[in-house]
């Protein structure tokens, strides 16, 4: 699926040379990716609702996000940094949730079998 992307995109480049949304398309295409590729992961791995796989993948999204902008803008606001902190803590928080749940259904399947 990746690969289409990249395809697409670039021969919407070839074809649409001054196009100046294609960049900016094709690297918001590319992000949902990796969300549906981690929400998916996701949905075969364990037994999280939907909406908290798709959070899950936002977040993914949000601090790679996150990492990849400090590379590429030499000055960060302070802004941007509060907002890599609310991204690494979101994705923090859900990282206990999930510990959470998998330690009540385990809870859950040991008094079923008492």
């Amino acid at each position: 699926m990746t690969l289409a992307v990249v395809i697409l995109g670039e021969w919407t480049e070839f074809l649409f040379p001054d196009n100046p949304i294609a960049g900016p398309l094709a690297s918001g295409v590319l992000l949902f990716l990796v969300a549906a590729l981690v929400a998916r992961h996701l949905a075969l791995a364990s037994a999280m609702p939907r909406p908290r796989r798709w959070r899950a993948g936002l977040i993914t999204v949000a601090v790679l996000v996150a990492e990849l902008v400090p590379e590429l803008v030499p000055e960060v606001p302070r802004v941007w940094r509060r907002l890599m902190l609310a991204a690494y803590a979101a994705a923090a928080l859900l990282m206990v949730a999930q510990v959470g749940m998998r330690v009540r259904l385990r809870i859950q399947l040991f008094l079923k079998g008492s």
